[in-house]
C-alpha cells in the first residue's frame, strides 16, 4: 500500500475498508502509538511509512531468527517484499480512465454529457452530469457522484481494491 492509498484508507470508516487497507491502517496506528505519535499531522506520511515498514521488517526478522511463529512473520514479510516491489493499486491510473467511455461501456450512451441516474427510480430527465475536465460524475437527483472508482464501485457492486484493480487493467 502506498503513501495516497494509506491516506485515502485512514480518512474511511473501518468497514468499508478492504482487508489489506484496515491491517495497513491497525499497523500505522499501532506504530503511532507505541512511538507516541499522535496521528499524521505530526509526522509527514512517507516518514511515518519508511520508519514503519523498516521496524516492521527488523522485528518479523528478527522473530523468524528466534524461531517464533515462523509462518506468520513469514506471511507479513511476504506482503512487505511485495509492497515494496511496486504491486500496489495504481489509484492514479485508476482515476485517470476517461470517465464518458467508462459510462459508455456500463451501456449508457451520454447526450450533451447527461444521462439518466441508474442510482435512484425513474426520472423524466437526465440528472446526472459527466464532468470530462474533471473526469468526475455528479447526479443532481439523489446526490451520487464522484470519480471513476466510485461509478465502478456502485455499478459493479464491488469494494475499492477491486475498482482500481479492475480499472487498471482496462
Amino acid at each position: 500500500m502506498n503513501n495516497s492509498d494509506l491516506r485515502v484508507a485512514l480518512l474511511k470508516p473501518y468497514d468499508l475498508m478492504s482487508d489489506e487497507e484496515f491491517d495497513a491502517v491497525t499497523y500505522f496506528e499501532r506504530w503511532c502509538s507505541i512511538n507516541k505519535r499522535r496521528t499524521i499531522q505530526t509526522v509527514h506520511i512517507s516518514e511515518a511509512l519508511q520508519i514503519f515498514t523498516d521496524d516492521v521488517y527488523e522485528i518479523c526478522m528478527a522473530k523468524i531468527g528466534n524461531g517464533e511463529q515462523i509462518d506468520h512473520f513469514n506471511n507479513v514479510l511476504w506482503k512487505l517484499k511485495k509492497w515494496r516491489s511496486g504491486d500496489v493499486l495504481q489509484v492514479d491510473q485508476a482515476k485517470k480512465v476517461n470517465i464518458e467511455n467508462l459510462i459508455r461501456s456500463y451501456g449508457y450512451e451520454p447526450r450533451m454529457n447527461k444521462i439518466q441516474c441508474p442510482f435512484h427510480g425513474e426520472e423524466r430527465t437526465p440528472s446526472l452530469h459527466i464532468y470530462t475536465n474533471t473526469n468526475t460524475w455528479h447526479c443532481f437527483g439523489c446526490g451520487a457522484g464522484s470519480d471513476t472508482i466510485d461509478w465502478v464501485m456502485k455499478k459493479g457492486g464491488v469494494n475499492f481494491v477491486q475498482a482500481v484493480k479492475y480499472l487498471s487493467n482496462s
